[in-house]
């Protein structure tokens, strides 16, 4: 009996920070549910995405708050349209055109909505075609479909400006992948230069299987 009391006591203590914890997170700025109409900040974003431009792509990024600020949906086009002839591999040299969409739902978590910070998970869902050329004429067609999840962080700098970071995991599948090397010269016997899969490293365009999603877009709410 002299071992209950004490396993009891502590028991009760605890359940009692926690539900003091639970009113005081109930209570932070933010927590709760509000009228869109009165967000100073803004209702709609558009940004332009930072990591694309790593990879041959331009990309736009455009969401939306629905039934409060806690929930967004938003769209994010690629297009890819570049060269890359700075390279002395000829595997790597290529031209490519193309483009890549993402549907995607927010949820924000965590909100200190008057210093225009707020933390949210994403769900969504993509999409992308490529077309790649390399010197040597070998011509790769990319369809790819997939999922990602991700978390992350969105600050307003100063109205109506704003900088988001996200990182999270993705699949991808191959829809469709097809190689003619009907143009390249007979004399160019390596593969990976008649018939480049782009799959070498985990951003590669070809990749199927596991990936890293990271998002970095500076842009404007209105």
């Amino acid at each position: 009996m002299e071992m209950k009391n004490p396993i009891r006591s502590g028991l009760i203590a605890l359940a009692a920070c926690l539900l003091m914890a639970g009113q005081a997170f109930g209570q932070r700025p933010g927590s709760g549910y509000y009228n869109p109409s009165l967000e100073k900040f803004g209702n709609n974003t558009i940004s332009v995405q930072a990591f694309p431009l790593f990879f041959g792509g331009y990309g736009l990024s455009y969401s939306r708050n629905v039934f409060n600020q806690r929930h967004w949906v938003g769209i994010s086009p690629v297009l890819y349209t570049s060269s890359n002839h700075h390279t002395k591999r000829l595997a790597d040299r290529q031209n490519m055109l193309g483009f890549s969409v993402n549907l995607h739902y927010r949820y924000n978590y965590f909100e200190l909505p008057d210093v225009g910070f707020r933390m949210f998970f994403q769900a969504g869902v993509e999409y992308s075609y490529l077309d790649i050329r390399n010197v040597a004429k070998a011509e790769t067609h990319i369809e790819k479909a997939g999922l990602d999840v991700a978390v992350g962080f969105r600050q307003n700098i100063a109205k109506p400006l704003y900088f988001e970071f996200f990182i999270g995991y993705g699949q991808r599948w191959l829809a469709h992948f097809n190689n003619n090397s009907a143009q390249v010269s007979p004399d160019i016997t390596d593969l990976a230069v008649r018939e480049p899969h782009y799959d070498s490293h985990i951003f590669d365009y070809g990749r199927g299987g596991s990936v890293l999603v990271l998002g970095l877009n500076i842009g404007f709410l209105f």
